[in-house]
């Protein structure tokens, strides 16, 4: 089964991933600047072919966008080609604190642009017929929320309150 629509960007993005982490940025500029991201555990692909859907919708959209999306579909394109979780036998999440690490050039990425959220997107599989995405993390400039036991439900609202946010699309 194929899951990623084949257009023209998701095959550009797929080709650049063999050079390295993609960073697609959409928007005027006029807004909040947020960034999505996904495959930061190169296993979990649900969220990363869904930052693949995001990135064809917005895409439609281009300067109507009020504010700056940054998409990162695939943070680590190694572990997504090798479909494992860890990044040179070490868990991507447990390093953002460590300068030089990938994982710490996304949260530097985020406070160099002053980003008014990031969203660190995340699966969950409690069976094979129940495949969720999960957010991790929001960072709302002063504050963090981190939810160890997050309700998809919820967290896929605020993810695209926050994405829509910038298109100025009322749900």
């Amino acid at each position: 089964m194929n899951i990623i629509e084949h257009t023209e960007l998701t095959d550009k993005i797929i080709d650049l991933c063999k050079k390295g982490t993609p960073v697609i940025k959409f928007g005027n500029g006029n807004g909040p600047t947020i960034i999505v991201n996904a495959g930061t555990h190169g296993e979990e692909l649900a969220s990363q072919a869904a930052a693949f859907k995001l990135l064809n919708l917005l895409a439609n959209y281009g300067d109507e966008i009020k504010g700056t999306i940054y998409v990162i579909p695939i943070l680590f394109p190694n572990t997504t080609a090798d479909n494992v979780k860890v990044y040179n036998g070490i868990d991507p999440n447990s390093v953002a604190n460590i300068n030089g690490s990938i994982s710490n050039h996304l949260v530097n990425f985020a406070v160099d642009l002053n980003v008014d959220a990031l969203g660190d997107f995340h699966c969950t599989r409690h069976s094979d017929l129940d495949v969720g995405i999960t957010c991790l993390g929001m960072i709302f400039k002063e504050s963090i929320i981190f939810d160890q036991f997050p309700n998809v439900a919820s967290i896929a609202i605020l993810g695209l309150l926050v994405v829509f946010s910038c298109l100025d699309i009322v749900l």
